[in-house]
């Protein structure tokens, strides 16, 4: 009962506002900081090898950066955008889409820092630790900015130090971080009653990158660990979500090479004597 959608029976799921009084407080915090009018140039970056979650947080926060500061924002994608995401780019609006290639070793900082300039505000998504990120854009672009947010849903990292509990994985000014989401996009919800926006107003891109991270974080919802990948994707489908469309989008564009590999380990199990793979 401690969170305020945690009854199946509540109809009124408010998934368009904080989940929390701790997530509430943070975000508070962070969208003092987006509607500075310091704020011109923006980052939103995900993590590398990106799958599903980051990039769909990437486009749904910097969408929604976008609809409330006017501002282009910058995308960064540590490597190319993989193609089966490519449909999340058809409506995309105000936001530059930029594909950072090598090996993002840190020593190449200066050429990033040169290369794309100091931002603003810089903001993580789906990035538990630094080592996600590439580190010459951590090093050249993130540490560098004026204000940096970190919005993640992984499990915090707390460590003795000195004798006293530390959380070591919290990389930015502002670090917003709740493992009891299913997905880093369903964060993004949780922002648009705070920044002041209505459901009804969010971009189709906004929509269908948090349904893209949603679905392909929980396997369809079949690793949800609670109600609440239920709740939000019914308020996105409310909200204009296509969920046949973006099921097959998310799931169903498997890449070859996957399925290549999915048909030699199947090729290899081997059943024991009751049918069970051993």
């Amino acid at each position: 009962a401690a969170y305020n959608r945690s009854m199946v029976k509540q109809t009124n799921f408010g998934g368009w506002k904080p989940e929390t009084k701790e997530n509430g407080e943070i975000i508070k915090q962070m969208v003092e900081v987006i509607k500075s009018p310091d704020i011109n140039r923006i980052a939103v970056s995900g993590h590398q090898s990106p799958d599903g979650d980051s990039i769909g947080s990437c486009f749904a926060c910097a969408s929604m950066l976008h609809q409330v500061t006017g501002k282009e924002v910058d995308c960064f994608i540590f490597g190319p955008l993989p193609k089966r995401y490519e449909y999340l780019k058809e409506d995309l609006e105000g936001v530059r889409v930029v594909e950072t290639f090598g090996n993002g070793d840190a020593k190449y900082a200066d050429k990033m820092a040169e290369r794309h300039g100091k931002y603003d505000l810089a903001i993580s998504v789906d990035a538990s630790q630094t080592k996600m990120l590439a580190q010459d854009y951590y090093e050249g672009v993130f540490k560098r900015a004026e204000h940096t947010l970190k919005i993640d849903h992984h499990p915090k990292i707390v460590e003795n130090v000195d004798g006293k509990e530390v959380v070591t994985n919290n990389f930015a000014d502002i670090n917003l971080v709740d493992s009891t989401c299913g997905a880093a996009t369903q964060l993004l919800m949780q922002f648009a009653e705070p920044l002041g926006i209505e459901p009804k107003e969010l971009s189709k891109t906004f929509n269908n990158a948090v349904y893209t991270g949603l679905m392909t974080d929980t396997g369809g919802l079949k690793f949800s660990q609670n109600v609440l990948p239920f709740t939000d994707a019914a308020l996105l489908i409310e909200n204009g979500v296509n969920n046949r469309e973006m099921q097959n989008n998310a799931l169903g564009n498997t890449p070859q090479c996957v399925l290549k590999v999915q048909n030699l380990a199947n090729q290899k199990i081997q059943y024991s004597d009751d049918g069970k793979v051993d």
